[in-house]
C-alpha cells in the first residue's frame, strides 16, 4: 500500500516540515497528503512519533478552509489511536476542537464532533473535555439540522456521561 510507503521511505519528515510553510499551496497539499496517510493504523503512530499533531493542532486555527478542514481530518484520524487521543488533548488540541463547535462550516462541525467523540473514550480527556468547556455546545449541537453532527454531538455526550463528575453538570 502506498501510504506505508510513503511513510517508510522518508515522506513522513518533510511533510511535517511543510506543515509550517507559509506557501498556502504548499500547505493545503501538505495537510492533504497527511490526512490521507493519517488513515493507515501503522501511520498514525508514526505521524504522532514525528511531531506531526502540534503543527496540525496549530494548523486548526488557520483563516483557510481547507487547510483548516484537512488539518481537522488529520486530527481526527489520528484520534483513533490511543496513544494519540491522550497526545492530542497534551498538545493542546481541546481548546481549537471546542471553538470549532460553535463555528458555520458544516464540514469542520462533523469533523470537530467525529474528533471530540474519538477524545471522548479515553477516560482522562472525558474530564478534560468538561474542564474545557465542552458539554455545553455539544448539548448546543444535539438540536442541529445535520443528521451526523447530531450523532456524533450525542456520540460524545454519552462518552462524557460515562464520567461520574459529568453526570452532574
Amino acid at each position: 500500500e502506498n501510504k506505508v510507503k510513503i511513510v517508510r521511505e522518508g515522506g513522513l519528515p518533510p511533510l511535517i516540515a511543510l506543515l509550517s510553510c507559509f506557501n498556502l499551496r504548499l500547505l493545503e497539499l501538505a495537510t492533504a497528503a497527511i490526512m490521507n496517510l493519517a488513515t493507515n493504523p501503522e501511520n498514525k503512530v508514526r505521524i504522532a512519533q514525528r511531531g506531526g499533531i502540534a503543527p496540525l493542532i496549530g494548523l486548526l486555527s488557520s483563516s483557510n478552509d481547507l487547510v483548516q478542514e484537512q488539518s481537522m481530518g488529520a486530527i481526527c484520524q489520528l484520534a483513533m489511536n490511543a496513544e494519540n487521543k491522550v497526545k492530542i488533548v497534551r498538545e493542546g488540541g481541546l481548546p481549537p476542537l471546542i471553538a470549532l463547535l460553535s463555528c458555520f462550516n458544516l464540514r469542520l462541525l462533523e469533523l470537530a464532533t467525529a474528533a471530540i467523540m474519538n477524545l471522548a473514550t479515553n477516560p482522562e480527556n472525558k474530564v478534560r473535555i468538561a474542564q474545557r468547556g465542552g458539554i455545553a455546545p455539544l448539548i448546543g449541537l444535539l438540536s442541529s439540522s445535520n443528521d451526523l453532527v447530531q450523532e456524533q454531538s450525542m456520540g460524545a455526550i454519552c462518552q462524557l456521561a460515562m464520567n461520574a463528575e459529568n453526570k452532574v453538570k
